[in-house]
């Protein structure tokens, strides 16, 4: 006749429940009536949303519906509490001794040791560190960690995948995301359902649709994320998925890990903002409060328009969600353009000055993903693009470990002609080099 439900922070669900008048005078004792009316109930839900233990109340009067639940918790505190575990409370004063064998106590320590050191290494710390404070359970942090880097390197008949794996309280996270028509058959561990990920992120792609995790790392639904998004919610340097990824975990209270189309990389989101990112095999945390110290530094001592440089910046925050690489040069266009060959179409086609607040950042995208620099004066004027940069092979600049040809020719043209060059790596990162000097690692 009524039921209520419990649960909030406990291991498992439990009900109080009231039998109609009808389940006493069945031929079966009013335990198996019940138990078998629990058991039909159960067979429609997921094993974490069945009720384990229950509590009949057949007292007179009982009107369950006429208080909060706060009030029945209070009412039937005793009779709630007896269907969970006790947890024996030790009294730390009390120990005074443990005694653990030497072996013992050495194997733990080496192991300690080898964790701390595959940790710093693979630069997960601050994913670990991010888990503790939402009470995710670390371990299974290992594996979502894992299944989205394996992901992002797969490429499926020359296309790469990509998805989104929302790690957090389901229920949370059901009140902001619609469920997908799209249902899982089995709910399990990420470890066991690794393979049935990777096949589904064919459709999960992380745009529309994405994975939904508990803090103890079971895959719980598919759910819809394209839901209304307010973009002043986040850091506005984010291109357009990026920003409702970060929007997302805010308003979810979850870590997302997100795999942009094109694959080759994860990016990790918290707490409505960007936190870290996994690139050629290494997983390193990223704050974007950088880029705010940045802006502020060359407003003080480079002389730069911040406005040009800002929109320079989310232009290149758009090319790296879509993995396309690119060069942006702000500075004296004439000795740029003095120490560089022409654009491959200067046979066919020429570039005409303009002021840049003519140009759309989808213009400006589609300048510089083609192969080549983007010229922009100190004025705001855009000068060209596909310019192929020629510093000389000597020239001394801060270019890092690891990078490449576009790295090294943009750092040593920023170097000779005292300018700003922003580069965007095809696997997602973002340099700035100030005058050879490299000065923002994104």
């Amino acid at each position: 006749a009524q039921a209520a439900v419990f649960g909030d922070e406990q291991p498992y669900l439990t009900a109080l429940l009231v039998p109609t008048p009808e389940a006493y005078v069945s031929d079966e004792s009013i335990q198996d009536v019940i138990a078998t009316a629990v058991k039909k109930v159960n067979g429609r839900f997921d094993y974490w949303e069945r009720i384990r233990k229950y509590h009949l109340l057949e007292e007179d009067g009982v009107d369950l519906a006429s208080a909060s639940r706060q009030e029945l918790v209070i009412q039937y505190s005793d009779r709630i509490e007896a269907m969970y575990p006790t947890n024996r409370q030790i009294d730390i004063q009390a120990i005074t001794q443990v005694q653990v064998d030497p072996e013992r106590m050495r194997q733990l320590l080496e192991k300690e040791r080898v964790l701390d050191a595959w940790i710093g290494d693979a630069g997960i710390e601050f994913i670990f560190n991010i888990a503790r404070d939402k009470k995710i359970d670390v371990p299974s942090m290992v594996h979502i960690c894992d299944t989205a880097a394996t992901i992002s390197q797969i490429e499926d008949e020359e296309k790469p995948l990509s998805t989104a794996l929302i790690v957090g309280n389901p229920a949370q996270i059901a009140r902001v995301l619609p469920a997908s028509q799209i249902r899982l058959i089995s709910h399990n561990h990420i470890r066991r359902m690794r393979h049935g990920l990777i096949t589904l992120a064919k459709m999960v792609d992380g745009i529309v649709l994405g994975y939904v995790l508990d803090t103890y790392g079971y895959v719980r639904g598919i759910h819809k994320l394209d839901i209304p998004i307010d973009p002043a919610q986040t850091n506005l340097f984010l291109g357009p998925q990026f920003r409702r990824h970060a929007i997302i975990s805010g308003l979810c209270d979850a870590m997302v890990f997100f795999v942009p189309t094109g694959g080759r990389q994860v990016r990790v989101f918290a707490n409505g903002q960007l936190v870290g990112r996994y690139a050629n095999g290494d997983w390193s945390p990223d704050n974007l409060r950088q880029v705010n110290q940045f802006l502020q530094h060359l407003s003080e001592r480079g002389g730069y328009n911040i406005d040009l440089v800002s929109r320079i910046l989310r232009c290149a925050f758009a090319m790296s969600e879509e993995n396309m690489g690119a060069i942006f040069l702000i500075g004296d266009a004439e000795a740029i353009l003095a120490q560089s060959d022409r654009a491959e179409i200067s046979t066919v086609a020429s570039i005409i000055s303009a002021d840049i607040n003519e140009i759309t950042d989808h213009e400006l995208i589609n300048f510089a993903k083609q192969d080549g620099a983007t010229v922009v004066d100190n004025d705001g004027w855009f000068r060209g693009c596909m310019v192929l940069l020629r510093p000389g092979a000597n020239t001394q600049a801060d270019i890092g470990p690891g990078k490449g040809a576009r790295h090294s020719s943009a750092a040593k043209m920023s170097a000779e002609t005292q300018c700003l060059a922003i580069t965007v790596s095809q696997d997602g990162p973002i340099t700035v080099y100030e005058a050879g000097q490299r000065v923002l690692s994104l």
